[in-house]
């Protein structure tokens, strides 16, 4: 959670004209969402998202990586290609 915290300082810090989304799961402690949401981050609470099949992965905390692709369905990130 440090390394959101930090990042969200920093884009403050050079005034990004883009918003910070953090997508968390249930496994995210209520407390540390309370602490993201105190400092008027969006955060999106989403699902995990795993293979159906067994893939083999090098360290246990990889095991989560699949769930990173789901911000690619939030609709705000959904470009109109068709004008």
């Amino acid at each position: 959670m440090g390394g959101v915290v930090i990042l969200a300082y920093s884009l403050r810090k050079v005034r990004s004209k883009y918003p910070l989304v953090v997508a968390v799961t249930l496994s995210v402690p209520r407390e540390a969402v309370n602490v993201l949401v105190e400092l008027g981050l969006d955060v999106k609470v989403v699902e995990s998202l795993r293979p159906k099949m067994k893939v083999p992965v090098v360290a246990h905390r990889f095991e989560d990586t699949w769930t990173k692709l789901v911000v690619f369905g939030f609709e705000e990130f959904q470009v109109d290609i068709t004008n």
